[in-house]
């Protein structure tokens, strides 16, 4: 039987912005926070491409509910 691999990933919420509770904190951070579920996402696709899976199995949500955006679907049709 020949082998193969894939990827499993669950509950990505795409869209959804990390918190970062407090004004103290640099705006870098606040930023690498806003951006983290897409950034995510792409070295996940990266690495997909990297080892030659066959497929990506994305359970649970795909996007956040409450924070769906036209962003968010357009990103991951790209």
């Amino acid at each position: 039987m020949a082998r193969f691999r894939f990827i499993h990933a669950a509950d990505i919420h795409l869209g959804s912005i990390l918190h970062v509770d407090g004004s103290d904190y640099r705006q870098e951070l606040k930023d690498i926070c806003r951006e983290a579920t897409y950034r995510a996402l792409s070295n996940m696709f990266r690495l997909a491409a990297e080892v030659k899976a066959r497929f990506i199995l994305i359970s649970g949500d795909l996007y956040d509910s409450e924070a769906r955006s036209v962003r968010a679907s357009r990103f991951f049709a790209d």
